[in-house]
């Protein structure tokens, strides 16, 4: 498998398939990246984008431990890939995923989600205040958690999708 920091410039409708899971997150520039995958798809091509809104829990997460930083989340989520999408005239359909995340309740366990959720601003949230999130999630020792995020799907269709 390879892998490119950004598509070759002549890579102009010649994957059948992209998936992206849960990585348009921490992109640079959405806008150029969406805009050259959705151009990288060949004709009939499939673009499945799984990624969370601002209805799932995490991403609330996010929003209260930057809130307490006083900094703006640096991070997209679903609602920014959409207005990319819409901007670009990519048409799209969307569809809640719901899910579980559980796992053992410990400050350890809290602690690895948070650190994989923050990334280099996890020493800048309070310790206390971040683990506190979880407290409502708490049932016998286990932290459940149910979470939705949504399935954007693209196709390349010259009837129904990409936009000029």
């Amino acid at each position: 498998m390879h892998a490119w920091r950004a598509l070759p410039p002549d890579c102009e409708a010649c994957f059948d398939v992209v998936l992206a899971n849960q990585v348009f997150y921490y992109v640079p520039n959405l806008d150029d990246l969406l805009s050259g995958l959705s151009h990288a798809l060949a004709s009939s091509g499939l673009f499945l984008a799984a990624i969370a809104g601002q209805s799932n829990t995490l991403i609330q997460f996010w929003n209260h431990c930057f809130a307490l930083i006083g900094k703006p989340v640096p991070f997209h989520t679903a609602e920014a890939v959409v207005v990319a999408l819409d901007h670009q005239r990519v048409s799209h359909r969307r569809e809640d995923v719901q899910y579980q995340l559980s796992f053992p309740d410990s400050e350890e366990n809290r602690l690895k989600i948070l650190r994989f959720l923050l990334g280099s601003y996890f020493s800048d949230v309070p310790r206390q205040a971040m683990l506190d999130l979880f407290e409502p999630h708490m049932q016998a020792g286990q932290i459940w958690m149910q979470l939705v995020h949504e399935h954007l799907v693209i196709w390349r269709d010259d009837d129904r999708s990409i936009g000029t």
